[in-house]
């Protein structure tokens, strides 16, 4: 059913809100795209419903029986994201009066029950050709199906064990596979075509391709270092896979550390390394980063100035024996207080000695689910380029850093003043009129679970 506004969101003014009421209730966050597309989904009653921002527009799509979960997908000959939907039977694309069966598959998923409807990572655009492709595991081999021009998918097996997590119980192995096993599709052997490498616990593979499509084996990814454990009992990993600094070489990033039990882990201090890729491998020399203690963390995804290098975040999260007291206390949940730093990258891969700007920022912590993100968006609001921060400090004040070219964030923030959801993944960055800055989205769920949504235009 859909459920139009009266007026179309490009005829509004900005710092206007409105209101839409969504066809499903559901508590969980709602998904973006990249796009003016949000997809919302039920995960209990196994519902999924698109909401349309710019068109105003929301409906609830039809699933196949046997829904396992969904993921979201460019096809040919369609100008809209679309629902690929996982069933045990096959790929489906949801739709307003009944699903389309895209392709049949035979895997491991097949015999899988699940009693909740989940957002799953199985799309991915293999060869960077814009439509997306899809990606299922099975238990010694992985099929990677290449979308075709006309919307066809091609399949493609190559040889790949699966990651397993498993436990015992009175009851017998209970064993949980990992789709989420998403690769970082670059050119690793520079040779003009996209390869796809896949982190494991003891480094990476490489899937080559070729320009039949792919090899039918993976290779190992040769870091020219020693991994897991180490002759001085710590422990070395690879923490993430990126080209930091936009050269076309991929870069990878170490942590090592001591193993420790319990509550030791609060205290634990981990040494990071950045290795940056070259055309004969990855540099023998290191750049040192940034030591964390405990559950503080180092984020590579941004670049805050739009210089085309990725810059660093720190976010320091204060939990010790009185952050568990009080989760306990609290039903599993509480707030703890997080400094964010942020230090520019350099010309040479290195990062800034001294940060940007600190900012200091509250965020839940969820025992039950391991669900930590800070209340803080990134996006560029005002047009300029340049990626700004927007903070939710209360329930009704948002702080807005605006992007800068040398000190990366404005330390004189802006106040929003606003009646902002309780959760704060309730609120998202969406350049609804495509004017080239992103817009206010929020979700406001009512005591019987109905829930609308907001929009703010900037």
């Amino acid at each position: 059913m859909l459920k139009p506004f009266s007026a179309l969101l490009i005829l509004l003014a900005p710092s206007t809100l409105l209101a839409q009421t969504m066809s499903i209730k559901t508590t969980e966050g709602l998904v973006t795209t990249g796009s003016t597309t949000l997809f919302a989904f039920n995960k209990e009653l196994k519902q999924l419903e698109r909401i349309d921002l710019l068109s105003a527009q929301n409906s609830q799509l039809v699933l196949p029986d046997n829904a396992i979960g969904f993921d979201v997908a460019t096809l040919a000959n369609t100008n809209d994201k679309q629902a690929l939907v996982v069933a045990s039977d096959g790929i489906y694309k949801a739709d307003k009066e009944k699903p389309s069966l895209l392709f049949a598959y035979t895997s491991v998923i097949n015999q899988l029950e699940v009693t909740e409807f989940e957002k799953i990572n199985f799309i991915i655009d293999a060869n960077k050709d814009g439509l997306s492709d899809i990606l299922l595991p099975d238990l010694n081999q992985t099929t990677l199906y290449i979308q075709t021009n006309n919307g066809q998918f091609t399949p493609h097996t190559f040889e790949k064990k699966t990651q397993f997590t498993g436990d015992f119980s009175k009851d017998g192995l209970t064993l949980e596979v990992d789709i989420n096993n998403q690769p970082t599709i670059t050119d690793f052997n520079h040779d003009g075509l996209n390869d796809l490498v896949f982190l494991n616990k003891q480094g990476a593979d490489v899937l080559y391709a070729n320009t039949n499509g792919y090899n039918k084996a993976m290779a190992d990814v040769n870091f020219n270092i020693e991994l897991g454990e180490l002759s001085n009992g710590e422990k070395r990993k690879i923490k993430q896979l990126l080209d930091i600094n936009n050269d076309g070489y991929l870069d990878f990033i170490t942590k090592q550390y001591k193993p420790v039990e319990g509550m030791d882990s609060l205290d634990i201090d981990i040494a990071h390394n950045l290795y940056l890729g070259n055309k004969t491998g990855f540099s023998q020399t290191p750049i040192k980063l940034l030591n964390t203690s405990g559950p503080s963390q180092l984020v590579f995804e941004t670049d805050f100035n739009n210089d085309g290098l990725i810059d660093l975040q720190t976010m320091d999260l204060d939990i010790g024996l009185g952050t568990i007291a009080s989760m306990a206390m609290g039903g599993g949940k509480t707030d703890v207080d997080v400094e964010m730093n942020i230090y520019k990258q350099q010309t040479d891969g290195s990062f800034a000695s001294k940060s940007s700007i600190e900012i200091d920022l509250e965020m839940e912590i969820n025992m039950s689910n391991g669900d930590a993100t800070p209340p803080l968006y990134i996006g560029d609001i005002n047009g300029d380029d340049k990626t700004d921060a927007v903070y939710k400090y209360s329930k009704k004040t948002l702080y807005v850093y605006y992007g800068e070219e040398d000190n990366l964030l404005n330390k004189k923030r802006k106040k929003i003043k606003l009646t902002l959801p309780k959760k704060s993944k309730d609120i998202l960055l969406v350049d609804i009129n495509q004017d080239g800055k992103k817009d206010f989205v929020f979700k406001f769920t009512e005591e019987d679970g109905t829930s609308k949504i907001k929009t703010r235009l900037n």
